[in-house]
Order: structure tokens, then C-alpha cells, then sequence
């Protein structure tokens, strides 16, 4: 996956390269100004020293550190240009894989776990970008040459300078091995007291109406104290061998300074030789500690560095265009058969719907009526079998060209925080005022958009919250008519209406539908009892298709009707107590 990210870095790969390039630079510059103090210390003890060249000395110490300082800095900048620039193309190329990817996918995953992939989970990938890979990678090159230098010095002094490295892994490994299973239960008590949280917030009204506020406080207060408790739990794990492993990775000279002057005492080594492999040792620690600090680091970053992965290899929609005009808005399925998440939804379905037909889709909740509509709007792919437009598969049909035919209402009426003529507008980009109004004329929604304080210039809040339910939907039936497409999908677009709005929506629907293929899901059976034909659907099966007064022969259409013409007689009687 590191290679797959580094790809996305286009040209600014070589901001990558110049960080590395300059931080190693800054690295070397410290360890010189480590080997100018050397020089100080030599030049003192053999007595030959001169102010002069000590201040030489010093100067190249006061240069090294500018150098240090300065290349480190211009380091991390070109890395962040780096980062930032291959975080924005990963985002873009999500996006991409966004347009490829099944809308039923997309919409059936929510927004909230799109959110995660887009901020979340690339932003965490800066750490890798912008510090570990630039820093990491310098601060190992010059680790590996202090300790080749060692050895060259004096293979004894290479050899003490590595009995520190030993004990940090033990402790690194033990972290490690206790720390995952620690931090699974505490990534699973963040994720439960985030629900508990949602949960909390989303029931609020529920909570106070009914008085419970007790249960709603001790789900969140018991999950925010389980959250403490596992954090509480794997910080402990982690502390212990953090402190281990920070303590003594560094101490270097804890084993070499008193080796090295039992050594020197007994005239094996010379002193100078000890003193140099001392200061290489100290200017060891940094980098060393650089290195082992983003290990931990970098398990969170591969785990999120995982999900994005999956992500980018979703199966994406099939679609060969071959850029033929669609001349006709007869729909054909052929031996129909879809699942989702390995559950059939759609099973062998045959059925052709005529040009110009109004079709009712019926059936009971989870029959797989909306799968329908959504199937030939091509939302997923078929497991088996086609679907055909105008004769033509809708997998050799560009997504754009079918939604160009295709009109979609449902009663997730969906508006943007624009405004009301900049949401009119995404149906039509070069509509002119009078189309514009004359679709709000025809979805009965003029009116009330002129009684607003700007008109169609308002803006209607987030999803549409500033204006009503009803109002919304007629607004979405005005986006649909300004769209002007033959064939029409309706998806218990008046579920949930008033009797007032209702009856203003039905004659939007009216002047939305006039003349054009439509397709109805509905739950109420009058809205669909004057198609030219109705679907009836059961368990994803087609059971009949047929006129109104012919399926009315049919048991399980008869029963949907009578129950249906209950809820119409259905009143509350109140009693005088």
C-alpha cells in the first residue's frame, strides 16, 4: 500500500526526495558538530590547543547547529508540500472511485463512513507522509553510518554501543504483544461510546417526553466509564515499556564509558579512540529515538492505511459505453436476479414495461419494490441476467446518458444548503427564469417560494431544513419537471404526506408524469389503482402483473387492498370518563 500511496504523489514526488535529502543533511550536521566537540576534547588533552583553532572548532559547532536547524526546517516544509499535495490526490482518486462504485453501495455504506475514509482516515496518513517517511528514513541512514563508523574506530566500542539495542526491543516487543489486544478493547469501547453518544443526542426528545432520563444516563455514563477504564488499562501496558524502552535505547555510553575506561587504564585503547566513539555514541540517541518513537505510531495509520485499501478495491459498476441514443423508454427485464450482502433481493424476474405505460410497483415492506426502480437506474449491477433500455443493456449505457432518460423521486426529498434556484438548477444548469417558474407552477410550489423573504433566492438550510416536509417534496417534483426526462420513477414519493399537501403533490406528480414511462412504488394501493398495469412483488419474486380489477383475483392482492381500505375507515374513539 506505501507504494500504491507514493503513487498518488504525481509531481511533487520529488518534494518527497528533496525532504529526505535535506533532513539527512540535518542529521549529518549535528553529528559533525558531535565530532567538532570531539575535536575541542582532543585538542585540550593533548595540550597542543590553540585559541585560534578552538575557535575554529567552535564556529563549525555554531555553523552545524544553523545547519542543522536551518536544513531540518526546509526539510519538514517541502515534506508537508509533499504530504498535503498526495493526501489531496488521494482524496481526489476516492472521489473518482466514488463515480465508478454502485450508487446503491455508496448510499447503503452512508455518509458518515465516507466521511471517516475522506478526512479521517487520509488525514492520519500525514503522519506517515510528512514526518515518518522524510524523518524516519534520514535518522536510519545515519544511524547505520555512527555505527559503521564505530566499528571501523574499534570493533569493541561498535559491540557496546550495541547492548542497548537488545533490552529497547525486548521492551518494544513486549509493548507491541501486550499493547494490540489492549487497544482493540479500547478502539471497541471508543466505537460503543460513540454510538452511545448518537444514540444519546438522536433520543433526546424520546428521553424527555417519557422521563427516562435515568436509563439514556447510565448507557452513556456507563460507556464513557468503560471508555476510561480500557484507556486507563492500555496506557499502563504502553508506560511501563515506554519508559524502558526511552530510558535505555539512548544509554549508549551507560556501557561503553566504563568499559572503555577500564580499557584505556590497562593501555588497550587509546583515549582519544574512547572519546570519539563517546560523542558518536550521544549523537546516536536522537536518531535512534526518532526512529523507534513512530513505530507504535504507525499501527493505527496501517490499520486506517487497510479500510482505505478496501475501499479502492471495491468492485466498481460495470459500464461499456458505446454511446448509442436511446430512441425508445421500453424497459426490459430478463431473467432478473440480484442479491445484496449475499441476501436475494431480486429473484428471476421477467417483465417488460411498454413505452408510455404507468406502471404500480405493490408488495409488502422488504419485497424488493424499490430494488426494482433503483436496479434500472442502475444503482447496482445484476448478478444475473439484463436490463434493457430502448433494446439496449444499461451496462453499455453511460451513466450520464441514463440519467439523462431517467427522472428519480422518492420521499427522501434531498435539497442542498443553496439556495431554492440553485437547487432547481442542478436538473437544468441553463434554465431560464420562466422555466423555472413554470415548473414551481406546475408542482404547485410558486406560491409559497414568492411568500419567502428572498424567493428563489432563499436558502433552504441544511437537507432542506428551513422549509417543510411538503415543501420540499414539491420543490424535488420541480427539479424532476425542469429535468424533463421520459421516463419517471416514483418511490413512495407521498409516504408520508398531510391531506392538504397531499392533494398538491398528487397534481404535481400529475403535471410531472403527463405523457411519460412511469414506474410508481407505493404503499397506498390508490395511488397506483389507475395505472395501465401494477406489479405485484412478494420475497423479490414477480407474482402478477396486471390492470387493477384483474388482480384483484389474485389473494395476495386482494388482501393488500382490503387492508389498505381498513387504514382508510380506521378512527380513534375517545370515551367520556
Amino acid at each position: 500500500m506505501l507504494k500504491k500511496i507514493f503513487s498518488y504523489a504525481g509531481k511533487y514526488k520529488r518534494n518527497g526526495y528533496t525532504a529526505v535529502i535535506l533532513i539527512l543533511l540535518s542529521v549529518l550536521s549535528e553529528i559533525t558538530a558531535f565530532y567538532l566537540v570531539y575535536c575541542i576534547i582532543k585538542e585540550l588533552i593533548s595540550g597542543l590547543s590553540a585559541f585560534n583553532s578552538v575557535s575554529i572548532y567552535i564556529v563549525g559547532i555554531f555553523i552545524a547547529y544553523l545547519l542543522k536547524s536551518t536544513l531540518f526546517s526546509f526539510g519538514l516544509d517541502q515534506s508537508h508540500v509533499f504530504a498535503f499535495n498526495t493526501l489531496c490526490n488521494i482524496r481526489k482518486a476516492l472521489a473518482k472511485k466514488l463515480k465508478k462504485m454502485p450508487l446503491g453501495t455508496i448510499t447503503n455504506k452512508g455518509a458518515g463512513m465516507y466521511r471517516q475514509n475522506f478526512v479521517d482516515d487520509i488525514e492520519s496518513i500525514e503522519l506517515l507522509l510528512a514526518h515518518a517517511f522524510p524523518e524516519g528514513l534520514p535518522y536510519v541512514i545515519s544511524s547505520i553510518s555512527v555505527y559503521v563508523v564505530l566499528f571501523i574506530v574499534d570493533v569493541r566500542l561498535g559491540l557496546l554501543s550495541l547492548v542497548t539495542i537488545p533490552i529497547a526491543v525486548v521492551a518494544m516487543v513486549g509493548m507491541v504483544k501486550d499493547g494490540v489486544e489492549q487497544s482493540k478493547q479500547y478502539r471497541n469501547s471508543l466505537i460503543k461510546l460513540n454510538k452511545s453518544i448518537v444514540e444519546y443526542v438522536s433520543g433526546m426528545e424520546v428521553v424527555k417526553i417519557f422521563n427516562k432520563t435515568s436509563i439514556s444516563n447510565k448507557k452513556i455514563d456507563d460507556s464513557i466509564s468503560e471508555y476510561k477504564e480500557f484507556t486507563k488499562k492500555w496506557y499502563k501496558v504502553n508506560f511501563n515499556y515506554m519508559a524502558v524502552f526511552q530510558s535505555v535505547l539512548p544509554s549508549t555510553i551507560a556501557f561503553m564509558l566504563p568499559v572503555g575506561m577500564m580499557m584505556v587504564l590497562n593501555n588497550t585503547m587509546e583515549l582519544s579512540t574512547l572519546l570519539f566513539g563517546i560523542i558518536l555514541a550521544l549523537s546516536i540517541s536522537t536518531p535512534l529515538l526518532k526512529i523507534m518513537n513512530f513505530v507504535p505510531m504507525m499501527y493505527n495509520v496501517v490499520k486506517k492505511i487497510e479500510k482505505l485499501e478496501v475501499e479502492f478495491d471495491e468492485a466498481e459498476l460495470v459500464e461499456n459505453p458505446r454511446d448509442k441514443d436511446i430512441v425508445s423508454t421500453k424497459i426490459d427485464f430478463e431473467q432478473v436476479t440480484f442479491a445484496y450482502d449475499k441476501v436475494r433481493v431480486i429473484d428471476n424476474m421477467t417483465f417488460t414495461i411498454n413505452e408510455g405505460e404507468k406502471i404500480g410497483i405493490v408488495g409488502e415492506s422488504g419485497s424488493g419494490k424499490s430494488t426494482i426502480g433503483r436496479l434500472i437506474m442502475h444503482y447496482w449491477d445484476v448478478n444475473n441476467g439484463a436490463i434493457k433500455l430502448g433494446g439496449i443493456d444499461i451496462r453499455e449505457i453511460s451513466l450520464t446518458k441514463l440519467m439523462e432518460n431517467i427522472s428519480y423521486v422518492s420521499q427522501d426529498n434531498f435539497l442542498f444548503n443553496i439556495s431554492i434556484k440553485e437547487n432547481l438548477l442542478i436538473a437544468k444548469s441553463d434554465a431560464t427564469e420562466d422555466e423555472i417558474v413554470a415548473a414551481c407552477k406546475a408542482a404547485s410550489c410558486h406560491d409559497v417560494i414568492m411568500s419567502l423573504s428572498n424567493g428563489y433566492n432563499t436558502n433552504v438550510g441544511d437537507s432542506g431544513n428551513k422549509l417543510s416536509g411538503g415543501e420540499r417534496q414539491r420543490i424535488t417534483i420541480a427539479r424532476a419537471i425542469l429535468k424533463d426526462t421520459n421516463i419517471v420513477i416514483l418511490d413512495e414519493a407521498t409516504s408520508f404526506t398531510d391531506a392538504k399537501n397531499d392533494a398538491l403533490i398528487n397534481k404535481a406528480i400529475r403535471n410531472l408524469t403527463k405523457d411519460k414511462t412511469v414506474i410508481t412504488v407505493a404503499h397506498k394501493l390508490s395511488s397506483v389503482s389507475n395505472s395501465d398495469k401494477i406489479m405485484l412483488i412478494d420475497k423479490g419474486r414477480l407474482i402478477d402483473f396486471a390492470p387493477h380489477d384483474e388482480l384483484l383475483n389474485n389473494d395476495i392482492y386482494k388482501n393488500l387492498w382490503e387492508r389498505y381500505n381498513m387504514t382508510l375507515d380506521y378512527r380513534f374513539k375517545v370515551r367520556e370518563v
